[in-house]
């Protein structure tokens, strides 16, 4: 069974990671200091360090559903191999674009401590425009330290 297990892990483990990673390979990708859009416009990934040891969590909002639809929001633990304790990650999301429905918006991210009623740490925001077909472009990255 645990050698199933890890065959099984082994075979998708590329796939994990295939919504930030590139695109069809015909292009260049697009990026940012903290995001990646594949070079036809269709994926967008959001890929902001944290450390939810702490804490602190990265939250935020889709600003419009209708448009810009979350394929995977997740929580990557950085690499450990000496097991310390409090080691960091990477607060990942991904977003498509909707077909149809055109729309300039404003994701924003807040890092921050939810049971705590304080002004975020940092803040990251990116402006997207959505086209009618459905393909993101997006500027105006912002990642503001709040102290």
């Amino acid at each position: 069974m645990k050698k199933f297990v890890l065959i099984l892990l082994s075979a998708l483990l590329p796939f994990t990671f295939a919504c930030c990673k590139g695109n069809s390979g015909k292009n260049e990708e697009i990026s940012g200091e903290y995001f990646t859009l594949t070079a036809d416009g269709t994926l967008l990934c959001i890929r902001l360090p944290g450390n939810y040891t702490t804490g602190f969590t990265w939250e935020g909002d889709n600003p419009d559903e209708n448009s810009l639809s979350v394929v995977k929001s997740e929580y990557i633990t950085d690499e450990n191999k000496d097991y310390t304790a409090g080691a960091g990650g990477t607060f990942t999301v991904s977003y498509k674009g909707v077909p149809g429905k055109e729309a300039n918006l404003t994701v924003k991210y807040d890092y921050l401590r939810t049971f705590e009623n304080r002004i975020p740490l940092k803040t990251y925001t990116l402006d997207i425009t959505v086209s009618p077909d459905g393909r993101i472009s997006a500027a105006n990255e912002n990642m503001k330290s709040n102290y």
